[in-house]
């Protein structure tokens, strides 16, 4: 659940620097989303099932910026639940405060309070491949028809990323940012059975994790700009048998363009 808030944080996602007050701003990001091996995807029957993860390979969002002062300004972004992927709908809301801290000749140094809910629906768990099978080692909740599963997360992060101006007055920067997430998680299981059965469960955890991004901020034009951005997520992750510990990070890259109004 934490892999999947990691890979639609709003991280490196913000306004332009030169974002002033009263101004508005389009913005609009594309992202990947890894592909996820078996060994990755065996995460149900207590990390003994393979689950149906692989949903979508990227994650599009658009959003708007809002300048409040000269150096403060917000972000709201919204992807709506229209099914693109496999069966896979997803609500994505998320609301960021943008402040910098430092804005000088060659060194922009940003803050970021970011507010995150996030619900995707889908068949997770029995996917369509698998209803009727009667073999249960493939079908082991007997699914006669695909889930309807659902994971929502509700989460808070702070994130600080510093901009150098590589050669000014050239508005090309490069710059590196920290992010620290904390979230509340839930995914919730039910599967069509016979005689009308259901097959539930309901699983939650809470905790944070860090985000570590570097990349290359462009401003094209006086009203556009681009970023790219890689970005980095150490999860720990225990797996039978012997349930050791192991580091099961997110590396996933970003595009985001911008344009002022």
């Amino acid at each position: 659940m934490k892999y999947f808030a990691a890979v639609g944080a709003m991280q490196g996602n913000g306004p332009r620097l030169d974002l002033a007050r009263g101004e508005w701003s389009l913005g609009f990001e594309v992202g990947n989303i890894p592909h996820l091996s078996a060994e990755k995807r065996t995460v149900g029957f207590n990390g003994t099932k393979e689950e149906d993860l692989n949903k979508s390979p990227l994650l599009a969002r658009p959003m708007i910026h809002y300048g409040l002062f000269d150096k403060l300004s917000l972000t709201a972004s919204y992807v709506p639940p229209i099914e693109v992927f496999n069966g896979l709908k997803t609500h994505l809301a998320g609301l960021s405060a943008n402040y910098q801290l430092l804005h000088g000749d060659r060194i922009t140094w940003t803050v970021r309070l970011i507010g995150q809910w996030s619900e995707a629906k889908g068949d997770f768990t029995a996917p369509s491949e698998i209803v009727g099978d009667p073999d249960l080692e493939k079908n082991p909740f007997e699914a006669i028809a695909p889930s309807r599963d659902t994971y929502t997360s509700w989460t808070g992060s702070i994130d600080s990323t510093l901009y150098y101006k590589v050669n000014p007055p050239k508005p090309i920067y490069v710059f590196l940012s920290l992010t620290y997430t904390y979230g509340d998680f839930e995914f919730d299981v039910l599967v069509p059975q016979p005689e009308n059965n259901f097959h539930t469960n309901n699983l939650t955890t809470d905790g944070g994790f860090w985000m570590y991004g570097g990349g290359l901020y462009i401003e094209t034009t006086e009203r556009t700009d681009v970023r790219f951005l890689m970005s980095y997520a150490p999860l720990d992750v225990r797996r039978p048998a012997d349930y050791l510990v192991e580091n099961d990070s997110l590396l996933n890259f970003r595009v985001v363009f911008n344009y002022r109004l």
